[in-house]
């Protein structure tokens, strides 16, 4: 009985390994045919790009109180048609002094000349100029002369309250820079403005940022005192006044004004090469290093 029982067992044990063999040899055979057949090769897919000059917005801590719409009474009879009779207007009844008064007399005594030309992606812009570049009322200006340009086309369409006072919140920011130019030492007065960007020097591009988020902070002042919560853009009336909800609190502010230097929220500035680092440094960009 031992052995009859014995027997069977090692014949199940043979078969048993005999057909684990079987199996191992399909393997094999399997794997190597399926190796020897073309396959379509895996590629590793690309990293994504890395867009360093994404920063996340930034939440003001406090916003403004807005205040009320200056005394426009003045507009009860329309604008005039002719450009440089209504930008008078806009200039003498402006409510803030550094413009009705200081603007309307350096454009008077022709100490600053005016330029109501078009200039692509421009709204206004106040910058000196070479002999004969501009012709102002007929004459040649003289070289480095300090030119103010406000744009004509635009100042032309104004068709409601909100749109004026953006314009006249337009003039007061150059009307900061002028009067920044005309405040600086005698020697220091050509170093910036007339310069071509791509040619500024460090000291340069920090200046620029320097006056422009100033020219900005005043705007904004005057914006808010103005009761300016949402800002025409000249004909989207419904554009909030983001720049000027964040005017009190300086890193988120100088956000804002990054991006509009840039171009950042809306793809139309241009920045000077040697300033990239210089303005993303100088705004607090987490990823200055990178520009």
């Amino acid at each position: 009985m031992v052995g009859y029982s014995f027997l069977p067992l090692v014949q199940r044990c043979n078969l048993k390994k005999t057909l684990l063999v079987v199996l191992g040899l399909c393997l094999a055979a399997f794997c190597a045919f399926g190796l020897m057949q073309p396959s379509a090769p895996v590629l590793a897919s690309p990293p994504a790009a890395i867009d360093y000059r994404h920063w996340p917005e930034l939440n003001p801590r406090v916003r403004p109180t807005y205040g009320s719409p200056p005394d426009l009474s003045w507009l009860d009879d329309g604008l005039p048609s002719e450009p440089f009779a209504r930008l008078e207007m806009l200039v003498k009844h402006h409510p803030n002094p550094a413009v009705s008064q200081e603007l309307n007399a350096a454009l008077t005594s022709r100490e600053l000349f005016l330029d109501l030309s078009h200039r692509p992606g421009l709204l206004g812009q106040f910058f000196l100029t070479t002999a004969g570049e501009v012709r102002i009322a007929g004459r040649e200006n003289e070289a480095d002369a300090p030119i103010l340009n406000l744009n004509g086309e635009v100042m032309m369409s104004l068709s409601s309250t909100p749109e004026v006072l953006e314009y006249m919140g337009l003039i007061y920011h150059e009307t900061v820079h002028y009067l920044d130019w005309r405040k600086s030492p005698e020697a220091d007065r050509g170093f910036l403005y007339a310069k071509d960007p791509n040619d500024w020097s460090l000291s340069e591009c920090i200046q620029d940022w320097d006056d422009e988020l100033h020219a900005f902070q005043l705007e904004c002042e005057a914006m808010v005192a103005w009761g300016m919560k949402v800002r025409p853009v000249f004909g989207n009336s419904n554009e909030p006044n983001t720049m000027c909800d964040y005017s009190l609190d300086p890193r988120a502010f100088k956000q804002q004004v990054w991006k509009k230097l840039t171009g950042a929220n809306q793809g139309s500035q241009f920045t000077p090469p040697p300033c990239e680092r210089v303005w993303a440094e100088a705004a607090g960009h987490p990823n200055a290093k990178e520009f």
